[in-house]
């Protein structure tokens, strides 16, 4: 595993990391108790969907964000949903970039 970026404030953790072939997509809304892991359809450069939501209160950054994956996995309280990935991809991906940091 690679991380390509990595960014974190008192609401958000937002990862981005080149994982089994993959460009993958972490994201952990501390505040809502969410996770999500996505591969993205395309490239996406992360740094700009951040700066949006540091600079714009009414900018949705997850809502934005997860518009240009199809494959996702979203768990929310005991809640969990898989469009094409699976919960245990997403904990093992979490446990992968646990180790890195």
């Amino acid at each position: 595993m690679r991380i390509k970026n990595r960014f974190e404030d008192e609401r958000y953790i937002l990862v981005c990391a080149d994982w089994e072939g993959n460009e993958f997509i972490y994201f952990k809304d501390k505040l809502q108790s969410t996770e999500t892991l996505a591969i993205p359809s395309k490239p996406l450069d992360l740094k700009i969907f951040w700066k949006k939501y540091k600079e714009d209160e009414g900018y949705c950054l997850p809502c934005e964000l997860f518009l240009h994956c199809d494959s996702k996995v979203m768990t929310a309280d005991n809640i969990v949903v898989e469009w094409g990935l699976t919960l245990e991809r997403l904990n093992k991906f979490k446990t992968l970039i646990e180790k890195i940091d």
